[in-house]
């Protein structure tokens, strides 16, 4: 995974954590516009994590200006937006061996 070095997004979740997201540089088509991909992105029993009202259309506006659909703190764990939590994702799905 590789994250795009800019200014981060402050997301404040659910439990009152400030979480310093990334986006992750994704060359692939959007898993959101393909089903058979958006089944594979989301992780299977993945992290989920709650945000405060508000944070899910701040990071909506951040993913589209930066073109993504994943966000990383660490360049680990990367998270998409599904409804008002972030929920872990495999962000390398649809790419070519060469590009993961």
């Amino acid at each position: 995974m590789q994250i795009h070095l800019t200014v981060p997004i402050t997301v404040h979740t659910a439990k009152k954590r400030k979480l310093e997201l990334l986006p992750v540089i994704q060359d692939i088509p959007r898993p959101s516009d393909d089903a058979s991909l958006l089944g594979r992105f989301l992780k299977p029993g993945g992290i989920q994590v709650p945000l405060m009202p508000g944070q899910s259309a701040l990071v909506q506006s951040y993913m589209l200006r930066n073109k993504t659909e994943a966000l990383s703190e660490d360049g680990i764990v990367a998270f998409t937006l599904q409804g008002d939590a972030l929920v872990e994702c495999l962000p390398e799905v649809g790419m070519t061996p060469t590009e993961a």
